[in-house]
Parts: C-alpha cells; structure tokens; sequence
C-alpha cells in the first residue's frame, strides 16, 4: 500500500496535470524522490503460498518489481532533464531568479532522450498502478478469509481536484 500511495501521489501532483499535453516533456519539472523502500518480506507471508491462492505470492512480487522499474523510470527521466540542461550545446536566457525557469534551446536530439525518459514513466506508471492494486485488493480479501477480525486498509484514488483542495485545506 505504501507503494502504490508513493505513486498515487506522484501521478495525481507530478504527471496528470500534464498528462495529455503533447510538450509535456518539457514542462515537466524534476520530481526528487524522498521516499525510501522497504521490501515486502516474503518470507513473512510465506504463509500465502500454502493457502488456496498461492499464485499471490508471486502477484505480490510482481507488483513490487514493477514498482521499483517505475521509480527507476522517475529517476532516470529526472536524469535526462539535469543532462539536457547542463549540456554545453543548450542555450539558456531569461533566468526568472524567483522560479528558477528560464528558456532552454538546444539539439532536438539531447532533447528527444528527454521526451522518451518522460513517456517511458507514463507508461510504467500506468502499467504499475493496477498491479499494485490489484495486489492489495487480493491482499485484503486473503487476509478477510485467513484472519478473521484483521481488517485491512483500502487505498482510493482522488482525482486532481479533490487531491489539491485537500492540500489547499492543510495549508495554514
């Protein structure tokens, strides 16, 4: 669950307000990732692969790994931007001190293995998600049928708009 929040978070503040812009790789600003992994223990759910759906165990692991290749796809896409901008062959002007944009140009083709880095973690992310959500809904229901009175948290999504009024609101 605490992947796929990560990510949750990622898409609905970092990708979706770009997501059907066609320059989207080139608006998008660096995403530095804070959040640190911990790796699910499967040798403490060991216990799933002797139940009548053993096949989780495996679920699980596969959305774990698919999470990792898509925080890989961040890392790398972020990668990419810092090369092009600090290529000699990448003009810059009109530095805005208080934002920090400024206009870059530079060879298309610095600029391509951006634009490719950026699809490459769309498309991750929105391979990744339901896989994650997948996982935990099998989860939750194999821990309803194997640990009577455990409950188990469920993960919903918010759209853009819900997603920023609840920022707005913490705000103080």
């Amino acid at each position: 669950m605490s992947e796929w929040n990560f990510l949750e978070g990622v898409r609905i503040q970092h990708l979706e307000p770009l997501r059907a812009d066609p320059e989207r790789y080139n608006k998008l600003k660096l995403f530095y990732i804070t959040a640190s992994h911990m790796s699910v223990p499967l040798a403490d759910i060991m216990s799933i692969a002797r139940s009548k759906n053993p096949d989780l165990l495996q679920d699980v692991h596969v959305a774990e790994q698919s999470y990792l290749a898509t925080v890989d796809a961040l890392r790398l896409r972020n990668e990419r931007l810092q090369e092009y901008y600090r290529s000699p062959n990448v003009k810059r002007e009109r530095f805005d001190f208080e934002t920090g944009r400024y206009l870059a140009s530079g060879p298309t083709q610095e600029l391509y293995l951006v634009k490719e880095a950026t699809d490459a973690l769309y498309l991750l992310l929105d391979r990744t998600m339901p896989k994650l959500q997948t996982a935990i809904d099998a989860l939750q229901k194999f821990i309803a049928e194997n640990y009577k009175g455990y409950g188990a948290l469920k993960m919903v999504s918010l759209n853009v708009q819900e997603s920023a009024a609840m920022v707005k609101s913490r705000e103080p």
